[in-house]
């Protein structure tokens, strides 16, 4: 009897140890159930966080590629504007090197009228010189003859000396001038010519 009270004993203890891991085996097959059961609500969310943030991500970088696009139609379209621009100054320049006088052509005709205008100059001023000394004597022979003839005193010789030369010198003004415009002339006619 004790034995059979002993393997009663077992099987009972075998019978509720039995029962026992029966139950933990449950709950932990309910544990794994409600912990897979909550990684695959986490994996699901992760998934749709993983695809909103992918089309989120898609949008951004199609808005970047427009505004990428944007950007270098402005930048060529600026680079059109100024090389359009350097084009016009380019072509002004290219106008100005074709109109304007040359240096060494202008050293000639400088050269030419220079040395038109110093004989012009000189020829005016031998035919002043030797107008004011026909003046001159012209003025001191009629005032020699008249104060012979009219008997005149110092102080009318020394009015008409003083007439005869202020006459002389508006000869020589009115000599000077038309010098003046003859020199003018010469220029106006060689720049006419360039």
């Amino acid at each position: 009897m004790s034995q059979v009270k002993k393997a009663a004993k077992t099987d009972a203890a075998a019978l509720v140890l039995a029962a026992e891991v029966k139950a933990v085996d449950m709950r932990l097959a309910e544990s794994i159930a409600a912990l897979d059961q909550r990684l695959s609500g986490v994996i699901n969310l992760n998934e749709k966080s993983v695809a909103v943030a992918l089309v989120a991500a898609e949008k951004a970088v199609n808005a970047a590629l427009v505004a990428a696009d944007r950007a270098v139609a402005k930048a060529e379209l600026a680079s059109e504007t100024r090389f359009s621009t350097m084009n016009e100054f380019r072509g002004q320049l290219a106008d100005q090197a074709a109109t304007f006088l040359p240096r060494a052509e202008y050293t000639a005709i400088q050269g030419t009228l220079d040395a038109r205008l110093t004989s012009e100059e000189n020829m005016h001023t031998s035919n002043i010189k030797r107008l004011e000394d026909k003046i001159a004597t012209i003025s001191a022979v009629q005032i020699a003859s008249a104060s012979k003839s009219s008997g005149m005193d110092e102080a009318q010789i020394e009015a008409r000396a003083s007439a005869a030369a202020r006459l002389n010198n508006r000869v020589a003004l009115l000599f000077g001038s038309s010098v003046f415009l003859s020199v003018v002339s010469i220029v106006i006619a060689i720049l006419e010519k360039h």
